[in-house]
C-alpha cells in the first residue's frame, strides 16, 4: 500500500470515527423546555408567530407550566420556538413571558 493510499484511508477513518462522536453528542444532550412566567400564545404555524399582523393563538399557557421545546428557529434578530403542547400538539412561541431550562437551570438554544 503506498504512503499516499494510507493517508487517504487514516483520513477517512478519522473523519467517520469524529463524525460517529459528534453525532453522538448531538443526540444525547439535554432536552431544552420553555417554562412560563406569564401568559404565553402558542400559534399554529410559524408563519402566524412570525406576522406582525395579529394571528388568533391555539392555545395560552397559562403561568408555571413547562413544554418540550422541539426546535429552535433563528429569524433574523430573535428566536422562535417549536415546541410540544401537553396534549401532543405542535405550536410556535414569540412572545410572553417565559425561561428556556435544561437541565433545572435557565439556559438558551
Amino acid at each position: 500500500m503506498t504512503r499516499s493510499r494510507m493517508l487517504l484511508t487514516l483520513s477517512v477513518i478519522l473523519s467517520i470515527v469524529s463524525f460517529i462522536f459528534l453525532m453522538s453528542l448531538y443526540l444525547n444532550r439535554p432536552t431544552i423546555y420553555l417554562m412560563t412566567n406569564g401568559v404565553v400564545p402558542v400559534y399554529a404555524s410559524l408563519e402566524q408567530a412570525s406576522s406582525s399582523l395579529s394571528h388568533e393563538s391555539i392555545i395560552n399557557l397559562k403561568a408555571d407550566q413547562t413544554v418540550e421545546i422541539i426546535q429552535c428557529i433563528d429569524v433574523k434578530h430573535y428566536q422562535l420556538y417549536k415546541i410540544r403542547l401537553p396534549n401532543g400538539q405542535v405550536g410556535f412561541v414569540n412572545e410572553g413571558r417565559y425561561v428556556l431550562m435544561r437541565n433545572g437551570k435557565p439556559s438558551s438554544c
